[in-house]
């Protein structure tokens, strides 16, 4: 008897060793997990970041050509109501 109880007590060391060491794997995957979304939201974050810097480097230049389109279709009116006159 005295044997069986020394073996149920090896057996529930063992177990409960077993269970410590699935329960430190599983909490490194959870800290990995959180570590690779922490990145990726950063990533998304900087590349918003950068879509944004880019299309406002884009208004800057449409505002510009929308200007001078307007000064090219303005002279071409001109020249049009000038030739209609002769």
């Amino acid at each position: 008897m005295r044997e069986l109880d020394r073996l149920h007590h090896k057996l529930q060391l063992e177990t409960c060793d077993f269970l410590l060491k699935l329960a430190e794997t599983e909490s490194k995957r959870d800290v990995d997990f959180m570590n690779n979304f922490h990145e990726f939201y950063t990533a998304q974050v900087h590349f918003h970041q950068e879509s944004l810097s880019v299309l406002q480097g884009l208004q800057s230049y449409m505002n510009r050509v929308d200007s001078e389109t307007v000064e090219v279709c303005n002279f071409f009116f001109f020249c049009f109501v000038f030739w209609l006159s002769f």
